[in-house]
């Protein structure tokens, strides 16, 4: 599965060295995406639109 989304990354533009923002909350398809990202060469940066400072 990794390794599809990684090739579909790629086919997206992506490129090695790129940085890939992944926004989205907590979900149990955030480390597929994660690994995903990096398998395809590029850097992956988070940011979670849910957590506020409270």
């Amino acid at each position: 599965m990794v390794a599809n989304i990684s090739h579909g990354i790629i086919n997206l533009g992506t490129k090695k060295g790129d940085v890939t923002l992944i926004l989205a909350p907590n979900s149990m398809h955030y480390p597929i995406i994660f690994l995903s990202i990096i398998a395809a060469g590029a850097i992956a940066t988070t940011f979670n639109p849910v957590y506020t400072v409270s």
